[in-house]
């Protein structure tokens, strides 16, 4: 099991990311293909800053409510923030979407979210303890889309709460080479100095991506575009986008 601290949520992203790829048989557990599963994680964040603008991940400002659409019912998320603020009780458990459909048909998944339980000591007090329960998640890529929805709905929230706490349960992460190179731009890790098989492995892939021609699939494609520098940034005022409002929006590219 992998138990660690972070300051907020930008520093979980950023380093659990470096710390993966710098160190992999420390959190890795097993490979299926070009996948690499995680151990079972705990993360303690202190705090739920999420400010990065993530263009740098492939997002752009369309269809935002496609985030939260996936994830949360927001008529049950205002009842729940009235609970919270009248309850006696010293837990709640929020549930997010028992099923979210897949982009362009009618396919349904389990969630890969599936609550957020909050936590007090005396029924006086704010809420200063909340764990977020996972199936999974796509650490390099993904997670910071989570993490950006949990900082809006604290946020949204924040009057009712003094966090001292917030933890994030992870029994099956994994980390996908495709999605991969975005992260390691980012972060400018150096590929060449290779003394892991995770780094091999992103380099192989790295490399030989960005002198083939364009894949047929569109996953592959626009990673392609982006190894081949012919992928074209859009940044994102993040501060405008808003939980309750859909006219500025986001969603991933593929």
């Amino acid at each position: 099991m992998i138990y660690e601290t972070y300051k907020d949520f930008d520093d979980l992203f950023l380093n659990i990311n470096k710390n993966i790829i710098e160190n992999p048989e420390k959190y890795i557990i097993y490979k299926d293909s070009d996948d690499y599963y995680l151990d079972f994680c705990i993360f303690n964040v202190l705090d739920y800053k999420a400010n990065l603008d993530f263009s740098f991940l492939g997002y752009t400002y369309k269809k935002f409510n496609n985030l939260i659409r996936n994830y949360i019912d927001i008529s049950k998320w205002k009842l729940f923030k009235e609970k919270l603020k009248n309850t006696t009780k010293c837990t709640l458990t929020f549930y997010f979407n028992e099923e979210k459909k897949d982009k362009g048909n009618s396919k349904e998944n389990s969630p890969c979210i599936l609550n957020m339980i909050f936590k007090r000591n005396n029924r006086k007090e704010k809420w200063d303890t909340i764990y977020i329960n996972y199936r999974t998640t796509l650490i390099c890529r993904t997670f910071y889309v989570d993490l950006f929805l949990f900082y809006k709905m604290l946020k949204d929230i924040k009057d009712l709460c003094d966090l001292k706490n917030i933890y994030l349960i992870i029994p099956n992460g994994f980390f996908k080479i495709l999605k991969a190179p975005w992260i390691v731009k980012y972060l400018n890790i150096d590929l060449d100095n290779n003394n892991n098989y995770l780094k091999q492995h992103i380099k192989t892939f790295m490399d030989k991506y960005t002198v083939r021609p364009y894949h047929e699939y569109s996953t592959f494609k626009k990673t392609q575009e982006f190894l081949k520098g012919e992928y074209n940034y859009k940044s994102i005022d993040i501060d405008k986008l808003e939980l309750y409002e859909g006219e500025n929006q986001c969603e991933l590219l593929f």
